[in-house]
């Protein structure tokens, strides 16, 4: 393996997403709520978690974890579609009544009823190798690691054009009839790029790049338009991860910054972020209000249970902090949801690196 795919994997390792209950239904009885995953009044029928899978294991999965029955239902697009999702499932979202799952080394865009997880649309970049979706208007818009962002109609469910945004482009965001573009430079290892491209969602065109901590990879959408980014650095001790804010307002780089960081959440005024040290093993799971710059912040966990090695961390209202638990990057994964209070109130296995969560209303 080259050395562009090598630090591929490794990015993909390192860094760290439903169906209708007329399927479940089919059943004389519903099955047995497993003990840590119990019946959950939360005002959503289930989610679906992504698991990325292995790279080049075309493994990739979605599990449905049912709130009403407690059940799970793994690798639930191969039950309903009769084939599997692909190769290494980078994002999974919700927009209108379908899902969007971009599978990154199959280089698809898979376009799926969100409450039958049935297949609408396959759609094929062939040599861009997608990497992550936003939504604005009936867009949808992909970043792909060759450079572009592709921009994809959501009625027609057909590719309308394509803008170049910088190096191997990770997450995107739109504020305003903005999209932020984080051009991460993975493939340059180790000079990273360090450029957020601003596009103008009506000309479809770049406007502005603002130059930011080395290998963006991450954004969170926190209060008063304030954009949060996670940068990886060169994960080295001179330029380890670190967040920062950007005003959308005027597109520029605030003050205050956070390290070290490997994911993270902004949920009203807080911020839920993890950390894992690869070299003691030691994992940080916490909540720091950044108004009163209090970081590390506090423990999420409070009962005690061990996350082995956190990939994801998602937070709702209704749910509470839901984790995702890769283990050891090759059996299933878990995922793990706590109240705000810190105590465990389900868990259940998913596949191979849980990495997206999408919630499913009644």
């Amino acid at each position: 393996m080259d050395l562009k795919n090598i630090f591929k994997h490794k990015l993909n390792i390192a860094i760290m997403l439903m169906v209708s209950t007329v399927l479940f239904t089919a059943c004389p009885n519903p099955p047995t709520p497993d003990p840590d995953s119990p019946i959950q009044e939360t005002g959503y029928k289930g989610m679906y978690v992504l698991n990325e899978g292995n790279w080049n294991g075309n493994n990739s999965s979605i599990t449905y974890y049912d709130f009403e029955t407690g059940s799970v239902t793994a690798d639930i697009f191969t039950k309903v579609n009769h084939r599997g999702l692909g190769d290494v499932g980078n994002d999974l979202k919700r927009y209108g009544s379908k899902l969007y799952c971009v599978v990154n080394v199959s280089e698809t865009v898979e376009i799926m009823n969100a409450n039958t997880c049935s297949s609408i649309k396959q759609i094929f970049l062939s040599g861009k190798q997608p990497r992550k979706i936003a939504f604005y208007g009936s867009k949808a818009y992909v970043s792909c690691s060759d450079g572009d962002v592709v921009r994809i109609d959501t009625v027609s469910l057909a590719v309308e054009a394509s803008v170049m945004s910088g190096l191997n482009p990770e997450d995107l965001c739109v504020i305003s009839g903005k999209l932020y573009v984080a051009n991460s430079g993975q493939f340059n290892y180790p000079e990273f790029n360090n450029t957020i491209s601003v596009i103008d969602c009506s000309s479809f065109s770049v406007i502005k790049t603002i130059e930011v901590h080395k290998n963006p990879l991450l954004f969170g959408m926190g209060e008063n338009q304030i954009l949060w980014l996670l940068s990886s650095g060169d994960y080295s001790a001179e330029f380890p991860s670190k967040l920062q804010q950007i005003n959308t307002q005027q597109d520029v780089v605030l003050g205050a910054s956070f390290s070290p960081v490997a994911g993270f959440y902004p949920y009203h005024q807080k911020l839920y972020y993890f950390n894992s040290n690869y070299v003691t093993g030691a994992t940080d799971i916490k909540v720091m209000n950044p108004a009163l710059n209090d970081f590390p912040g506090q423990n999420v966990i409070a009962d005690h249970t061990a996350i082995t090695l956190p990939y994801a961390i998602y937070v709702d209202g209704a749910v509470g902090v839901i984790i995702c638990d890769a283990l050891n990057y090759t059996s299933n994964g878990d995922v793990y949801g706590f109240d705000f209070n810190g105590k465990k109130i389900f868990k259940f296995e998913a596949g191979v690196c849980p990495k997206s969560v999408v919630l499913l209303e009644n």
